[in-house]
This record gives C-alpha cells, sequence and structure tokens, in this order.
C-alpha cells in the first residue's frame, strides 16, 4: 500500500515536471515571437527613417508662374515677344526637369498664339543650367493650326529664396524650325506648310529673360 502511494506521488511530480517544461518552453517561444517582431517594427522604422532623410535632402519639386520678354534677335526675325504660364519641376539633386505651357505674343510670325516648354538640367547651390525646347503654335478663329514655331535654349539663372523664391534666367535661343500657312514675315516664314531650316545659322540667335515665381520644397 505504501508502495503505490510512492508510485502515485512520483507520477504526479513527474507529469508536474513535464508540464512545467512545456510551460517555460512555450514562455521561451512567446518571448523569442515578440522580440522578433519588436525587432521588425524598429528595423522597418529605421528604414523609413532613412528614406524619409535621404528624400528631404535630395528629392524637391516647385510649382510656378514664368513669364518671359523675347528680343535683341541679331537679325531682323523676332517670333516670340513674351511668354506667360504655369510650370511645374521635379528634382532630385544635383538632375533636375521641368516644363511650361501656357500664351505668349507673336512679331515675326503673328499667328502665333500657345505655347509649351521641357527643360532639363543641374544645379551647384543656387545656380542653375538648364537646356530645353520651346514649342509654340499658332491658331485661326475656328481652332484651325497656321503657324508653329521651335527653338531650342541655353539658361542660366539663380534662385533666391526657399520654400517661396524667385528665379531671374537669362536664355540664348536658337530657332530650329518655324513654318506659316498664312504669312510669310522675314526671315522665320515661307508662307507655305513646308519646314524652313536652312535659314538658321548662328546669327540666328537671341535672347530671353524670364522670372519664375512659385513655391516649393527642398
Amino acid at each position: 500500500m505504501k508502495r503505490d502511494k510512492t508510485t502515485r506521488w512520483g507520477r504526479m511530480a513527474l507529469g508536474f515536471a513535464i508540464l512545467s517544461c512545456f510551460c517555460n518552453l512555450a514562455a521561451a517561444q512567446t518571448d523569442t515571437t515578440r522580440a522578433a517582431h519588436a525587432g521588425t517594427v524598429v528595423y522597418g522604422f529605421e528604414q523609413l527613417s532613412s528614406a524619409w532623410r535621404w528624400m528631404s535632402k535630395y528629392v524637391g519639386g516647385d510649382l510656378f508662374l514664368a513669364p518671359g520678354y523675347y528680343r535683341l534677335h541679331l537679325t531682323g526675325g523676332d517670333p516670340l515677344i513674351w511668354d506667360l504660364g504655369p510650370g511645374a519641376e521635379l528634382r532630385i539633386h544635383p538632375v533636375f526637369v521641368g516644363g511650361e505651357a501656357g500664351w505668349c505674343g507673336n512679331d515675326g510670325i503673328p499667328s502665333l498664339d500657345m505655347y509649351s516648354s521641357f527643360y532639363l538640367g543641374v544645379m551647384a547651390k543656387q545656380w542653375r543650367i538648364e537646356l530645353g525646347q520651346i514649342n509654340a503654335t499658332g491658331h485661326d478663329d475656328k481652332g484651325n493650326e497656321t503657324g508653329a514655331y521651335v527653338a531650342d535654349f541655353l539658361g542660366v539663372g539663380r534662385r533666391f529664396g526657399r520654400g517661396l523664391f524667385f528665379e531671374p534666367e537669362v536664355k540664348i535661343m536658337y530657332p530650329i524650325v518655324s513654318h506659316s500657312w498664312n504669312y510669310a514675315p522675314g526671315n522665320y516664314a515661307n508662307g507655305s506648310s513646308g519646314v524652313t531650316t536652312q535659314e538658321y545659322h548662328l546669327r540666328d540667335l537671341y535672347f530671353s529673360l524670364s522670372l519664375k515665381l512659385g513655391f516649393g520644397f527642398n
């Protein structure tokens, strides 16, 4: 009888020991899982913080209004007088790309009334150098296209201000394509639907002065 009681207590002790081992193992696994989850959260937060620091240092953008004035033609033809339109720019330092679209005046091609432009460039501190192209078109009262004009440009500008900014810029313009269906003024159109490029030489360079007014980040 005494031996049976001893055996029973031994079995109970063994059972408690096994249960205790399972409990300790489960607790250890839970702690390990929690630690791994916490480590993952911390690592993810560090990665997001690192990405944000990189973006805030190198990535930026602008929205702006850019009036421009064109003059000082080395020859007699004056295809553009002014332009005015909104624009946008994206920067990944030190490179940037941007574009504008709006309305323009005309002189050498009287039908021109709308323009768009695209540019890309590099920056050094507040100084900026860009290469781009401007395209202008003209339309009659019915909306039909009556003229077209294209010029490449090299621009040098300097930015003042952060957040809100203004940026004066001087551009050297080089006309590459011009035609007009209804007019034939001077050197810049031949009165037909054909494209004239053979008349454009270095003496056809002219200049523009523009001013970007806008707001942006970085």
